[in-house]
């Protein structure tokens, strides 16, 4: 009887002990998960806004889930002032291709720059590769010629 009580006075804490381990190693995997899982979730919506930089809502979306992933970092403690430089920063970044020309406009010469002569050629090679048709091509040759 005394071996059974001695026995029972300790497997029953460290039965404790360990289902208290357990349950703490399973929140802690699962906030891992929880924080892997919103630091792709803003990674993946920082991209979407490299494609569309200018569309408001993906900028809102995005900064959303960075304050998310921010926010689970902290332990919910709330998003600081330099989570919320560090947001910007990216969003910023994400959104710095916006606005500025493709190199390929500033290579092309634009008709202003080009003779008469250059922009005459262009049309009848338009005409010749189909892109225009003969009524097109007479209208502005003829266009063009009243410049000079």
């Amino acid at each position: 009887m005394a071996i059974l009580t001695c026995f029972v006075l300790i497997a029953i804490p460290i039965a404790i002990i360990g289902a208290c381990f357990g349950l703490y190693f399973w929140n802690l995997a699962r906030i891992n998960r929880q924080i892997r899982d919103a630091f792709n979730n803003y990674r993946s919506a920082l991209e979407l806004l490299k494609q569309s930089p200018n569309d408001p809502e993906c900028r809102e979306k995005t900064l959303h889930l960075g304050r998310y992933y921010s926010n689970l970092t902290r332990n919910n403690r709330g998003v600081t002032v330099y989570d919320e430089v560090a947001l910007a920063n990216d969003i910023s970044a994400a959104c710095a291709g916006a606005g500025q020309i493709p190199s390929s406009a500033i290579d092309t010469p634009t008709t202003a720059n080009q003779s008469i002569e250059q922009r005459l050629g262009r049309l009848k090679a338009l005409l010749e590769s189909g892109a225009i048709d003969e009524s097109e091509y007479r209208e502005r040759r003829s266009r063009l010629l009243d410049e000079v």
